[in-house]
Parts: structure tokens; sequence; C-alpha cells
């Protein structure tokens, strides 16, 4: 009906102008926000959350679209605050600073401080070999723990990359504790040209963007080579460093995750770390749980095998 009605006004020659800000009340309404949750202004939007203002300029609200749905979850965490710096919106969230360049960041930083994913029990000294870095932000996680002495962090894209050593600066406290490497791991050393987004760092892979990413046919996306070198020779190093601490590996690296494990198990060691954790993609958990079958560990699995991505949990059985 809107739209015969301003196809019937256009014949008759009656143009409607839309205010500017129309676009951003339609933004704000479509990521749940009511009426009395925030207030545009010249300069930008004010938001009302958790009984507390927060400013974004327009340009951030934008660039934000899909992601500004969890802020109400993120800033409802006990001394939680973003306010821009420079231009560019930064976030603290239990004393670690992250700053935000799209959506995407705030859904992830949704999952690993509110959702808990990665909070598992530390209580002894602990490495984390944190592989598909992205930004910095689950690193930034494990290295603000107490117990954790170290993190290994490998990204193979390079802006994203840059991005994580901005936000390990920002944190100076920690900064020390983390390790970064620009290359990804897999099972062998290779270059590989794959696609890549500033909007979706997080999603970008070895199989390219997936497919269940909002207005993916309008998504900004370039092809770069990219560095992978073989978990079994780099990790075997590090391993041989830490024998006498606890390990703990993350994979959540868009598919090489399939190829990080049984590389990993081929050449024994698997049995190495007392906790892994990892993110599986469109493939199912079913060929890495295969893996895990004869192995020493406890295994939790969360999300069905017909998903896009789910979580396994392996905790290394210990000795009587």
């Amino acid at each position: 009906m809107k739209r015969f009605i301003q196809k019937l006004l256009n014949i008759i020659g009656v143009k409607i102008y839309y205010l500017p800000f129309n676009k951003y009340k339609r933004i704000l309404k479509e990521e749940g926000f009511g009426r009395n949750q925030y207030k545009i202004i010249d300069e930008g939007i004010i938001l009302y959350l958790n009984d507390k203002e927060f400013f974004l300029p327009k340009n951030i609200l934008i660039k934000l679209k899909f992601g500004l749905r969890y802020l109400n979850d993120i800033l409802s965490i006990n001394h939680s605050k973003m306010g821009i710096k420079n231009g560019e919106l930064i976030l603290e969230i239990e004393d670690v600073l992250i700053m935000i360049s799209n959506a995407e960041e705030l859904f992830i930083i949704k999952e690993i401080f509110c959702d808990n994913i990665y909070n598992v029990t530390i209580e002894e000294p602990l490495i984390v070999i944190d592989v598909g870095m992205n930004v910095g932000i689950a690193t930034l996680f494990f290295a603000n723990k107490i117990l954790v002495k170290k993190v290994y962090s490998y990204e193979p894209f390079f802006n994203t990359f840059k991005q994580a050593v901005s936000n390990i600066e920002l944190n100076n406290r920690l900064k020390n504790k983390i390790n970064m490497f620009n290359f990804g791991l897999s099972d062998k050393n290779q270059v590989l040209d794959l696609e890549y987004s500033e909007d979706y760092k997080g999603s970008s892979g070895i199989w390219g963007l997936p497919d269940y990413l909002p207005e993916k046919r309008n998504i900004k996306m370039q092809i770069i080579s990219v560095v992978f070198k073989s978990a079994a020779q780099i990790l075997n190093k590090i391993l041989d460093e830490n024998k006498n601490v606890k390990k703990l590996l993350k994979l959540d690296c868009e598919g090489s995750e399939y190829n990080i494990i049984k590389n990993l198990a081929d050449n024994n060691l698997l049995e190495e770390f007392d906790i892994i954790i990892i993110e599986w993609h469109k493939l199912g958990p079913t060929s890495i749980l295969e893996i895990f079958k004869d192995k020493q560990f406890y295994l939790l699995q969360i999300g069905k095998s017909t998903n896009s991505t789910g979580f396994i949990y392996a905790f290394k059985k210990t000795k009587q």
C-alpha cells in the first residue's frame, strides 16, 4: 500500500522528502530500541541503557547496525562503559578496553563476556593458545585472568591483526602477557587467496564469507593472500617451553579447526593440552569428535550437528 501511494504521488508530481533522522530511527527500531531509549540530536544519538546515557556519533551508529541489539546486555555488566576517543568507539568491560569498528565485534563481546563461552574454571597457572585471534577480544579476556601467565595468539589477516595490536596496546597492564603472530595455523605450510571483509573480520576464513551474514550481497569484499603454517610445528615449540603449566587451546578459525585438530592428533600433540575449546563450522562436529574418541578427554558438545556452528569442550582426564 505504501509503495502504491508513493507511485501515485510521483505520477501527479508530488515528491516526498524524508528527513535524514528517519534513517536513524529506523535502524534503532530494527535493533529493538523503544522510543524512550534514545534521542536523536544534531551531533548524534543519545542512548538510554541501564539508567545511563551513552552518546554515539551518527557515522558510528550506522557502522554498528545489526550489533546495537547487544549493547544492553554488554552494558549491564558491572562497571562497563563506552565512550568516543579520537573518533573511535572504545568499550570498557571487566577492566578491559576494546576498540569497536563494526557490529560483529559487539556480537563477539556478548558471546565472550555475557554468554561466557570461554569462562572455564582456572585453578592453576595456565597458558592459552588462541587460534583465530580476530581483533583480540578473546585474547584479552584470557589475559585478564590472574592465573593465565601467557597467551599465544594467531591471526592470518593483516588488517584484522593490526586492529588486534591496537586493542592490545590499549591494555598496558596485559600486553606483556600476550605474544601475537600474523599467520594462521593449519595442517601444512601454505599461502591461500581468501575473501576478506572489514565489516566481518571474524567471519573471514578458508571457505570465504558464510551465507548467513546479513545483506551478504552488499558486503564489500576483497581477495587477499594469507599465510598458514603447520600447527604441529609451531605449537610443539611452545609446548616444550611450557612443560610445567596447564595448557588451553582455543580454536575459532572459520574452518581451519578440522585441519588443525587432525594435524595435532597425527603428531600426538592433542593430549598435551588440558582444555580444548573448539568452535566448529559448516562441516559439523562429527569428524572432530571421531578424532577425540580414543583420546583421554571428557567431551561436551553444544549445538546440533545440523547447525552451521557449534562448540566442543574437551577436558583432559586426570590420572587417578
